[in-house]
């Protein structure tokens, strides 16, 4: 894994063995509001307490009948929010550098993240499509790249 910036955060989540983890799964939808039939949101959540502890979330794109993508990939580990553009386990077998969004001091800021991962999500949905629509690992890591950088501005600006 790489990583273009070190975390400063100092926020440590509760342990999982502490925490009540929730999954779910959500449409991801085109520009006007329909199912896209093959790409779908993952969403799970560790709250101890209700406080949100620490996130995961990411697209799920079938590429063909036998072999699913998860890209982007957005987690709060090692005290900061940051996305994977191409997934964990890209197809390509090459895991391209994650992208910090923001450190992570407090359960404030998880929450934060948190609604800020939501976003990067939906617009590497928008890039994906406006861009010609095409679910590769290509489309949505360039997508997903945009994003975080957006979502890495508006994380600057709200913790300032």
């Amino acid at each position: 894994m790489a990583i273009a910036e070190r975390s400063e955060g100092t926020f440590e989540p509760a342990p999982e063995s502490e925490c009540e983890p929730k999954t779910w799964l959500s449409n991801a939808t085109d520009l006007y509001g329909h199912p896209i039939a093959n790409v779908r949101q993952r969403h799970s959540t560790w709250k101890r307490g209700g406080e949100l502890q620490k996130f995961f979330q990411a697209l799920e794109v079938d590429l063909d009948k036998e072999h699913t993508m998860h890209a982007p990939e957005i987690d709060c580990n090692h005290a900061m929010c940051h996305v994977h553009p191409n997934g964990h386990q890209p197809p390509s077998g090459e895991q391209e550098p994650l992208i910090k969004i923001m450190d992570l001091f407090d359960v404030e800021d998880v929450r934060l993240a948190r609604e800020l991962a939501s976003g990067v999500l939906e617009n590497t949905i928008i890039n994906v499509l406006i861009n010609g629509g095409e679910w590769n690992e290509r489309t949505v890591s360039e997508g997903a790249t945009r994003s975080a950088n957006e979502a890495q501005i508006s994380a600057r600006q709200l913790q300032h």
